[in-house]
């Protein structure tokens, strides 16, 4: 668009340059005119024709490329118009549908011991509590996951309408915005609003319905649009065996350490110049080490000196309420949560997956993964 308009420019200046360059010449070079002011008419005339005959060319490739030019902005400006009414389409259609799913939200409700009506997002608050507190883990993670979903279950079958129209609703939000026509970028700021009315209560529920056969087609949108993004791994059920020994300060504190790990091994697995990154918490009381020599395998080294003394508070001070050998499989469960249980099996093949758990050194834990086939490891979102 701009080279017609620069073009049609430079040929108007040059029909220009040579009606003044032939003119010039006509008067004072050709003498044209006498001293009297006559003019020497057939010379006149056929200079006028030669120049009307090549710069009215010119002036009419001006013409013709001032059309076009007009076209193409008609045109821009009908698909600016056309985006722009899709746009407020999709804005009415989300917005209405965002509405029904607050008062679908709102209308779950169940009551307290004493009770006490608990509605909205203190019903998902209070289904969660109660499952955490009735939770029995094993030693087994997968085990662990299977009671879990069972549990899940249970809590589901006694509100099973709420939930469906609760779960439906939801899905329908992530397929609106999934199939839509807006932009890309549109598409990644209307799942973030929507994220951001998701409770951590709500999103462990969201979770679990994936986990079933009948909400398993929600982790397409878990997935796509990062909806867990915000939920704690020390909400989960599977991990109650380290959580359940911590207060709320050192659950979140761990949480957040384990959320960092994830964002670190991300951009491992995107950037190939990053090789490692260290950081020492508790003055060297523990350190973690990420290592990643190529976007097909990576490792995570724990290193612990407990003789080193550390007095104050600090995220990580949970660890200390840890063996040896509970934090050896916090962290192997971390490192399958992140590579295959979160994203439902969807990002990574199983089956091409070595892990590897090196506990020789006993003040250094080593947890490491790799594709044997060299293909690259997968924990990214396309929305972030």
């Amino acid at each position: 668009m701009k080279k017609r308009v620069t073009l049609s420019i430079i040929l108007s200046i040059l029909g220009f340059i040579i009606i003044l360059l032939f003119s010039i010449k006509a008067l004072y070079i050709d003498k044209f005119m006498d001293a009297d002011g006559t003019l020497d008419m057939p010379s006149v005339g056929q200079i006028g024709d030669f120049i009307g005959g090549f710069t009215g060319t010119i002036f009419s490739i001006v013409g013709i490329i001032l059309l076009f030019e007009t076209l193409a902005l008609q045109r821009q400006e009908s698909k600016e118009g056309k985006d722009v009414f899709l746009k407020q389409q999709f804005d009415n259609t989300f917005f209405e549908l965002l509405k029904l799913h607050q008062e679908n939200l709102n209308s779950l409700k169940t009551y307290d011991i004493i009770g006490n009506e608990l509605k909205g997002r203190d019903f998902f608050h209070h289904q969660k509590v109660y499952l955490q507190d009735i939770f029995v883990p094993t030693k087994n993670i997968s085990m662990n996951r299977k009671k879990a979903v069972e549990a899940f279950q249970a809590v589901y079958a006694n509100h099973a309408e709420d939930f469906s129209i609760y779960f439906r609703t939801l899905y329908q939000l992530y397929s609106l915005i999934e199939k839509s026509k807006i932009k890309g970028v549109d598409q990644a700021s209307y799942s973030k609003i929507l994220r951001a009315q998701l409770s951590e209560s709500e999103l462990f529920f969201i979770r679990y319905n994936a986990m079933t056969d009948i909400g398993h087609q929600s982790a397409h949108y878990i997935n796509l649009f990062n909806i867990l993004k915000h939920l704690s791994h020390f909400e989960l059920l599977e991990f109650k065996d380290w959580w359940a020994k911590l207060n709320n300060f050192e659950r979140n504190g761990l949480g957040a350490v384990i959320k960092e790990i994830k964002y670190v091994l991300k951009s491992f697995l995107i950037d190939k110049n990053i090789k490692e990154v260290e950081k020492s918490y508790m003055s060297g009381r523990y350190t973690i080490k990420l290592k990643s020599d190529n976007q097909s395998e990576f490792s995570i080294e724990i290193h612990l000196n407990r003789a080193k003394v550390f007095t104050g508070i600090h995220i990580v001070q949970g660890l200390d309420k840890f063996t040896y050998d509970e934090i050896e499989n916090l962290f192997k469960c971390i490192v399958k949560e992140f590579i295959i249980y979160s994203n439902y099996n969807e990002f990574n093949n199983r089956r091409e997956l070595n892990f590897n758990f090196d506990i020789a050194d006993p003040n250094k834990i080593i947890v490491g993964v790799k594709n044997w086939m060299s293909l690259p490891i997968k924990i990214h979102y396309w929305y972030e």
